[in-house]
Parts: structure tokens; C-alpha cells; sequence
């Protein structure tokens, strides 16, 4: 595969996956909407393509011409933006493109059936995923899908409270102890294991991709959080997770967005441990763990 289009390459996550294409030498098309006043660095191997703002009502036609002579698509805009995946997978397959990776990123797996109880956006990728499977599946059809699946955004969930730091105020909130194993990855990661996954299409055609920077607990961050900030004296909360759980899924399921993001933040320490279920893909892409002291420091600095 050469020829990559990426939708959604203005935002945080689009940007890395977009970074990481380009230094992997992929010629890459950005798709933006035509309202978008979004700025995208140039690059020789980077083209701009403007599409209509509502893709899920735009005439297949325009968006078939849209992807036509792409090899694959990779959608970083929001995962619960479902109508507008499924029209793109349509166009996608009509013209002949080979693979869709969607918006399928993010803390916690959208394949697992528990995930999907709690958490509605989850559910959401997983109708994206069941609907690229059955594309996939169709007679004649050269759609294949990869989903990448890394956990908790390691930098940006240190410099929010995705992981329950609040780095700045110097205080956590720890569940069962602070010692529960979770897989966790850098934006960057997520970057990079696109960029190899498109290296790789028949290793890693309709397949979930688990991949991680680190496999590390709250307690081992706290301990780097210490060196990294010069402060040794934290407010620690310790709370039973499954209270925690509750008490969230309480206020989330009365359209409390805070509460939703705790629910997530929660969710994806206790349930997304790729070592211990043996999903762990990182071998296969060929990537290793990262330096948890070098990733932690980085993100204290540019809290600063």
C-alpha cells in the first residue's frame, strides 16, 4: 500500500496518524470538509481534498470520487459519528479501496460485550466495525478493515485526568490500591501502529490490533509523577473501582459528560489489560514498549 487517505487529520490524534504516514514515506491525501478552516502543514507527499460537510447525507457518488484511487482510509474523526463511517465504508468499497481503518481508537475495547453495556459510544464502534465485517464479506468485494485498539492515551490522559491524576492540583484518585495492570499508549503509539499496520495489510487485514506503550498501574505513575515533578507529597484517594464505577454509570446515564469521561476513565484501568488476556499485538507490528520515565517527563513539561 502506498496511497492513503485520512480523514479527521486536523485533530490531535489525526495529526499523529498523519505524521507518522508521512515519515513512513506514504503518499497521503487529508480529506477536509469544505467549512474546515483547519491548517495542515504542507509536505511534498500530501495532497488536501475537500469534501461536503455532511458526509452521511452526501451522494455516494461524490464521495466514491472522493476516495477513488486510494488504497486505504483512516478515520480519526469521532467514533460515535457512526452514519458518516458507514457512508464513507460504502464509497470505500464501491471504489475498489482495500482497506478502512475506523475510528475504532480510544481507551477501552469496543469488542468486548461488557464495554459495550457500559459505555453507548462503544457501542457505537462496534456498529461501525459489524458493518465493515459485513462489507468485507460481500462477493467480489476487496474491502478489508484493521481496528487499533491501544487503551488509555498515556501523554494526553496524564495531562487531563482520562487516568484520575490531576497532575497540576497533585492528586489522584486510585482504584483497588492503586496496583491494577492496565495497557496504556502515547498518541504517538497510535500513530505509528497505523503506519505499520498499513505496512503490513495481509498480516493484519480484518483483524482488532491491541497495541500499548506501556503496561504499567497508577501506582508505578505516581512513583515517575514524583521524580517528575520534584513533589513528593500527593493527595491519594484510594476507592473500591467498582463503587467508583457505579456511582459514575449513576450521573453518565443522566447526560453528565464529567461523569461519562470518569465511567471511561475508570473502565479502561480495569478492563484493558492486553498482557493478561494475550491480545497483544505489539509483536506483530513490530513495536516495543516505550520509556514510561521518558513519556511521563515529556508530559509533565508540557503541562508547564
Amino acid at each position: 500500500m502506498q496511497k492513503i487517505a485520512i480523514l479527521g487529520a486536523s485533530g490531535s490524534l489525526g495529526r499523529a496518524v498523519l505524521n507518522a504516514l508521512l515519515s513512513a514515506g506514504f503518499t497521503v491525501t487529508a480529506l477536509l470538509r469544505e467549512s474546515s478552516q483547519s491548517k495542515i502543514e504542507h509536505h511534498s507527499n500530501l495532497s488536501i481534498l475537500r469534501i461536503p460537510d455532511s458526509i452521511a447525507e452526501c451522494p455516494i457518488d461524490d464521495l466514491v470520487k472522493a476516495v477513488s484511487g486510494q488504497e486505504a482510509l483512516v478515520i480519526t474523526i469521532a467514533g460515535s459519528q457512526v452514519r458518516e463511517q458507514m457512508r464513507l465504508a460504502d464509497a470505500c468499497e464501491s471504489a475498489g479501496v482495500a482497506r478502512i481503518i475506523p475510528a475504532d481508537f480510544g481507551s477501552c475495547d469496543s469488542d468486548d460485550q461488557a464495554t459495550v453495556d457500559i459505555l453507548p459510544l462503544y457501542a457505537a464502534k462496534h456498529k461501525v466495525r459489524a458493518y465493515l465485517q459485513d462489507l468485507a464479506e460481500k462477493p467480489g468485494s476487496k474491502l478489508t478493515w484493521t481496528s487499533i485498539i491501544g487503551g488509555h492515551f498515556l501523554d494526553l490522559g496524564l495531562q487531563g485526568d482520562l487516568l484520575l491524576f490531576d497532575v497540576k492540583g497533585r492528586k489522584v484518585d486510585l482504584l483497588n490500591g492503586g496496583n491494577i495492570k492496565f495497557s496504556a499508549s502515547t498518541i504517538g503509539r497510535y500513530g505509528l501502529a497505523v503506519a505499520r499496520t498499513l505496512q503490513k495489510p495481509e498480516e493484519t487485514k480484518n483483524k482488532i490490533l491491541y497495541v500499548q506503550s506501556a503496561h504499567v498501574s497508577q501506582n508505578e505513575l505516581l512513583a515517575i509523577l514524583k521524580r517528575a515533578t520534584g513533589e513528593q507529597q500527593w493527595s491519594v484517594t484510594d476507592h473500591k473501582w467498582r463503587e467508583k464505577l457505579d456511582k459514575a454509570r449513576e450521573k453518565a446515564d443522566q447526560g453528565d459528560k464529567e461523569a461519562i469521561e470518569e465511567v471511561v476513565g475508570v473502565w479502561g484501568i480495569v478492563a484493558s489489560n492486553w498482557e493478561k488476556s494475550g491480545q497483544l499485538s505489539n509483536g506483530l507490528l513490530g513495536l516495543g514498549n516505550e520509556d514510561l520515565d521518558e513519556i511521563v517527563q515529556r508530559s509533565v513539561s508540557e503541562m508547564k
